[in-house]
């Protein structure tokens, strides 16, 4: 292989000559296949966010769980990552789980309805008509009333 540098040209821009070469052996250095780097390395590039978010959830939970085996936190009112873990393997294997989370759905429903059905008819009557788009404010000052009764020095 012949390498030739036009005057004036960067080392980039040097031309190779190789007969070998599919392209009548003639191309510029900068088509030579580059030092590979790691395959890890090149996977790291691509997924480096992917990476980075996973990494920062590991570290998030590993403080959690040591922040309470060193009783950083009082475990009666903070539990563990591991023990949370646990207890939802247990409740879902024995099924003991499945009626809370039937009773805790029935009344997420049941709640998103009413605020539906309360919401939406009370939206367009503020929109529609000033009194009653005045009436919050009504309400909000009898608790700002209460709120400067107390005195709290």
């Amino acid at each position: 292989m012949l390498i030739l540098r036009p005057e004036g040209a960067s080392a980039f821009d040097q031309i190779a000559i190789d007969r070998s070469h599919p392209h009548n052996g003639v191309y510029q250095t900068s088509q030579l296949r580059q030092p590979e780097r790691a395959k890890w390395k090149i996977w790291l590039r691509k997924n480096e966010k992917f990476v980075i978010g996973r990494f920062a959830v590991a570290v998030f939970m590993a403080f959690w769980e040591l922040s309470v085996f060193w009783k950083w936190v009082d475990p009666m009112f903070f539990s563990s990552p591991s023990r949370i873990v646990i207890t939802a393997v247990a409740m879902f294997s024995d099924g003991a789980i499945y009626n809370d989370l039937r009773i805790s759905g029935i009344e997420f429903i049941i709640g998103y309805v009413l605020a539906i059905l309360v919401g939406i008819p009370l939206g367009i009557a503020m929109g529609w008509y000033g009194k009653i788009n005045g009436s919050p404010y009504l309400l909000n000052q009898r608790f700002f009333q209460l709120d400067e009764g107390w005195d709290l020095k």
